[in-house]
């Protein structure tokens, strides 16, 4: 009988659990229903969905960066379910946990489609988001050259600038993204553009803790002017010595570049001084004095 009882209790409890889930199944919020269906492309039952009242402008539960429907339709290539969403009401200004409007993710090579019906709704192509960063400045760091153009294509500001007052040439140069340089400048960038400390993009690759001389290299090659100072004074060639982050051969690509050896910052630099803090070979300080170096001043004033 004891065990007739016991086996009666787990039999009500795998009952129990077996309507458990099949309610929970049966109660799955609309909204859920509504990423499947569009993970799917049932665009029916998107439709029906959306005609019984889902919210699409509504979060759906434990995705990814927290999108709304509209940014599933958009990954998952689901052109006609992205546009009933965008009549529905869907709004292409809500942002993701990465602060990313739908348009990042718009503008990428091969989802053209999805940039231009957003466009077409008054969505511009440089509109920012919270933090004042385009679809082109986003992807500046990172993104491959077919994305970038693509970008380009559907209209974006090459010169743009971020609330730092960086191009998105001195962001991609930064980042050491070498293809996205290289599409800006056939885009008709202006190489030496200045951001808030007056600084070029030279300037920038130059003084960074990252070393990236393939992207001097091809910004040197199309015109940045070695020459041009900051608000201190200071060169990209000077910059780039005094920085030790840099390999000493690559530090010689700024000099091969023929700076001005008689350029003085203001705290009494000199490409001299810099060359002979950073230990370069007797042949390169030669170099410099035979062009005219004078010998440098230290930082605080004295000859050394």
């Amino acid at each position: 009988a004891y065990m007739t009882q016991r086996l009666a209790c787990h039999l009500v409890a795998a009952a129990v659990t077996l309507f458990s889930a099949t309610d929970a199944l049966c109660a799955e919020e609309p909204i859920v229903q509504l990423s499947k269906a569009i993970e799917k492309g049932d665009l029916a039952k998107v439709k029906a969905l959306l005609d019984g009242g889902v919210d699409p402008n509504r979060r759906i539960p434990d995705s990814h960066l927290d999108y709304t429907p509209l940014f599933i339709a958009v990954k998952e290539g689901r052109e006609k379910i992205a546009k009933a969403l965008l009549d529905a009401g869907a709004d292409p200004r809500i942002e993701d946990q990465n602060g990313d409007p739908v348009m990042v993710y718009a503008a990428d090579a091969g989802r053209e489609v999805f940039a231009e019906m957003l466009i077409d709704l008054g969505v511009d192509i440089d509109s920012t988001n919270s933090h004042g960063v385009t679809a082109l400045m986003r992807g500046m760091p990172y993104e491959k050259a077919d994305d970038i153009q693509t970008k380009l294509n559907l209209g974006a500001d090459p010169n743009q600038r971020n609330r730092s007052g960086q191009t998105a040439l001195m962001v991609a140069a930064e980042a050491g993204n070498t293809n996205a340089v290289r599409v800006l400048l056939k885009a008709g960038v202006d190489v030496n553009a200045r951001d808030k400390a007056n600084c070029t993009a030279l300037m920038v690759v130059a003084r960074h803790y990252h070393a990236h001389p393939a992207v001097a290299r091809v910004l040197l090659k199309a015109g940045a002017d070695i020459d041009a100072k900051d608000k201190t004074g200071r060169t990209a060639s000077m910059m780039a010595l005094g920085n030790n982050h840099w390999e000493k051969e690559d530090r010689l690509l700024f000099l091969d570049a023929k700076p001005d050896p008689s350029i003085v910052d203001e705290n009494g630099e000199t490409l001299l001084s810099e060359a002979i803090a950073a230990d370069l070979e007797l042949k390169v300080v030669a170099d410099l004095v035979e062009r005219g170096a004078d010998f440098p001043w230290s930082s605080h004033g004295a000859r050394m």
